[in-house]
């Protein structure tokens, strides 16, 4: 998954006429904690544009798995404040604010990509009629050859509705329509790269829920979907927020919410029910160290986000 994310910049923000469902920072940007599990799959069309659309991918076929980590910045590239972490394909180093999502550093297979002008991921607000370009730029070392990478993305916020995926059915999404054109220049020539990739954003989960990438290179296209699995439901911002102190906790939960409280739901990483309370306090002393997600059921039936806990 992680190449969809390498090469996707997104950028400076020229709005037209927008209509139907619309995103800000506060909806889809990561924050530190933040954990995702995904799918690598078949590709398939991307589909129509257009508000009130469906997007069905259900049927794609999986290829691989793996997992996303939103950790704190370590100084390594000075102008990010996240790193979005897959340790099966490196790491992002970005900028999140409420103006966009910008790449200052990637570093995978070893080598680190240095961007002076940075990689732009999108810029909000994220509404269908959107669109947007910027350029980028920066230089790394491969096996001994120096390497310069300029290039141009365009984003066009093109389409919302609802996107079926293996894991299930999310409404209220909004797609964005990403090209990218860069070349590596280095001492023997050139590498040009051609990138067009779709992305799913749903409010209140920090990932795209979906994604379709196209991918050329003088070797031939590369074509590839991916899909959230795993919490993703619980991950979503459905009801008023709860607190969960002390958190971490070694053996009593307390949790405060806007509404009255009938249950409590402690769940794994993977979405299993772990363990339950009738009231607005838990006992998690015989449960093994790790992070957990808790979920408040109100009186009304809703339940809360998620909210990551950790168990010391």
């Amino acid at each position: 998954m992680i190449k969809s994310y390498l090469i996707a910049g997104i950028g400076s923000l020229v709005v037209g006429t927008s209509f139907g469902q619309s995103l800000s920072a506060s909806d889809v940007n990561p924050v530190v904690g933040d954990m995702f599990d995904y799918v690598q799959s078949s590709y398939a069309s991307p589909g129509n544009s257009g508000a009130g659309q469906t997007w069905d991918f259900s049927t794609v076929t999986q290829s691989t798995t793996g997992n996303i980590n939103f950790i704190a910045s370590n100084g390594t590239f000075p102008q990010a404040n996240i790193i979005q972490d897959d340790p099966s394909g490196g790491q992002i180093h970005q900028d999140v604010s409420n103006s966009g999502m910008y790449i200052w550093g990637i570093e995978s297979g070893g080598i680190p990509i240095t961007y002076s002008d940075a990689m732009t991921y999108l810029e909000y607000p994220l509404a269908v009629g959107n669109s947007g370009n910027d350029t980028h730029l920066a230089t790394f070392n491969s096996g001994g050859i120096d390497f310069t990478r300029a290039g141009t993305s365009t984003w066009n916020t093109d389409g919302s509705g609802t996107v079926i995926t293996p894991q299930g059915t999310f409404t209220d999404v909004v797609r964005v329509h990403i090209t990218q054109d860069y070349t590596d220049t280095f001492q023997g020539g050139t590498i040009d790269y051609d990138v067009d990739i779709y992305v799913w954003l749903k409010a209140g989960i920090h990932y795209p829920v979906a994604s379709m990438t196209e991918f050329t290179t003088i070797q031939g296209t590369q074509q590839y979907g991916t899909y959230l699995t795993g919490n993703v439901e619980l991950l979503e911002n459905t009801a008023s927020p709860i607190s969960v102190f002390p958190n971490p906790a070694s053996d009593n939960l307390h949790v405060n919410g806007e509404k009255e409280i009938d249950q409590l739901v402690l769940y794994d990483l993977s979405g299993n029910i772990v363990t339950t309370s009738a009231s607005t306090s838990m006992d998690i002393s015989g449960l093994d160290s790790g992070v957990y997600l808790m979920v408040a059921v109100y009186s009304d039936g809703k339940k809360s986000k998620a909210v990551k806990t950790v168990k010391m």
